[in-house]
């Protein structure tokens, strides 16, 4: 608390950021939304079952209502890289056929459930914050009309503000790097949503 009393003495704001590591956690059974083999840890990891999303749900809910007690001004929900949450986003890994991955909303849906719920955990005097792949770098990523899709989803669901990355989800998807005029053209139609 000393640190957020000293932020807020000088009229700034706090945030923290809210992570949930995935295929690469350090755990006896990592998690994703598909099987595999982490590259990174050598460690099978396992496709999570629906009660195992819906506990990750909480604990991201559980944590940004804890953030908000002890003053936090904003909570970010990482989305991006190699997190569980980017997992389920990108149709070039999930390929679940359930609730969590069926479909665009399927794939949408952890990300959305756990805006909500930190939405509501910190309440309307706080911000949610989302970092996801903006750019996914695959031939089977999701294309920019899922992106915008998505973020006008979770403006809905109570997102405050977004950042944007650029990156695959991991090494099982590789695609070319993108120009700068492409890089615009997707900031120009983000900031003409309505």
């Amino acid at each position: 608390r000393p640190i957020l009393e000293t932020v807020h003495k000088f009229d700034c704001r706090a945030a923290v950021q809210l992570n949930h590591i995935g295929q690469d956690a350090a755990s006896f059974y990592p998690i994703s939304s598909v099987g595999g083999v982490s590259n990174r840890t050598g460690r099978t990891y396992h496709a999570a079952a629906g009660f195992q999303i819906r506990r990750v749900v909480r604990q991201f809910t559980n944590c940004a209502l804890r953030a908000a007690s002890v003053g936090f001004d904003a909570v970010e929900i990482n989305a991006s890289g190699r997190s569980f949450i980017a997992s389920f986003l990108s149709p070039a890994v999930n390929t679940r056929r359930d609730v969590w991955g069926a479909n665009q909303l399927g794939r949408f849906r952890l990300l959305l459930e756990v805006v909500r719920g930190c939405k509501k955990a910190v309440g309307p005097d706080k911000a949610v914050g989302v970092r996801f792949n903006l750019i996914d770098f695959s031939p089977k990523g999701a294309p920019w009309s899922e992106i915008l899709r998505l973020i006008q989803m979770l403006r809905i669901a109570g997102a405050d503000y977004f950042i944007g990355t650029a990156g695959g989800f991991d090494e099982r998807v590789r695609g070319e790097a993108l120009s700068l005029a492409d890089f615009a053209a997707l900031t120009n139609a983000i900031e003409n949503l309505k």
